[in-house]
């Protein structure tokens, strides 16, 4: 998956494979540096920000993945917003 991203570094399924084979391993550290490295090239797109934002959920980092859900909410992504309205006390 390296090597592809590599190839291709604005590819979205690339991402989302990579993030899918280290959760199999709860590698979460390294699932939010590769959604931050396809973030900084594709910063508009919504859906990154609730998979980093799940990363960091499941990390135990509420409050980074309440503020990606609020990010991906405020594009227009209706995952973001559900996620954000669940848990956006804990920005409170």
């Amino acid at each position: 998956m390296k090597k592809a991203i590599t190839l291709d570094p604005r590819e979205f399924a690339y991402y989302l494979l990579m993030d899918w084979v280290l959760a199999k391993h709860n590698d979460w550290n390294r699932i939010i540096a590769y959604w931050d490295e396809y973030i900084q090239l594709n910063p508009t797109h919504s859906r990154a920000y609730v998979e980093r934002g799940g990363a960091y959920f499941h990390k135990g980092d509420i409050k980074f993945a309440v503020r990606d859900a609020k990010i991906a909410a405020d594009m227009g992504n209706l995952d973001g917003k559900q996620i954000y309205e669940k848990y956006k006390h804990v920005l409170e």
